[in-house]
């Protein structure tokens, strides 16, 4: 399982760890609800596209689903009501200026003792491809030039 290899080391000791509710935020075709389920989470997937979330549905039907923009959910959650948020290179897809409104809202709605993890890539539009990625620039990401930006 990709998760537990050596490129995900903090995923063993943190999610994997906490056995109870978990929003995988920005699901897509549901690899990672279909992961927490098996290992006896409620998960909650959401994912703005339909037809992510239908496939993700079929692969993990015992998760619960919303399509819904991400930015929206922070309205929906109740102070400490989750044990984790999982966003795996979901929040890349953001404008810059929604990132800390969302993860501000997130964060508050995480138990004492939680997990909020997501990842990004941390860089420019002009170092694209030099540490050997096979993508395209994207207009899609967000550019992140360092990592004090995001973690203020």
């Amino acid at each position: 399982n990709y998760l537990h290899e050596e490129a995900h080391p903090v995923t063993k000791k943190t999610i994997d760890s906490i056995s109870s509710t978990i929003i995988d935020l920005g699901c897509g075709h549901g690899r990672d609800t279909l992961h927490f389920t098996t290992l006896g989470h409620h998960v909650l997937a959401v994912d703005y596209s339909y037809a992510m979330l239908h496939h993700a549905k079929t692969i993990a039907p015992h998760a619960h689903y919303l399509n819904m923009d991400m930015r929206m959910l922070k309205n929906l959650l109740i102070d400490q009501s989750v044990d984790g948020i999982w966003s795996h290179s979901s929040l890349s897809h953001l404008p810059k200026e929604d990132l800390e409104s969302l993860l501000r809202g997130l964060y508050v709605s995480i138990k004492v003792g939680g997990v909020l993890y997501f990842s990004l890539k941390v860089g420019t539009h002009d170092q694209i491809g030099q540490a050997g990625e096979v993508v395209e620039p994207d207009t899609r990401y967000t550019p992140i030039d360092n990592e004090e930006d995001i973690c203020k």
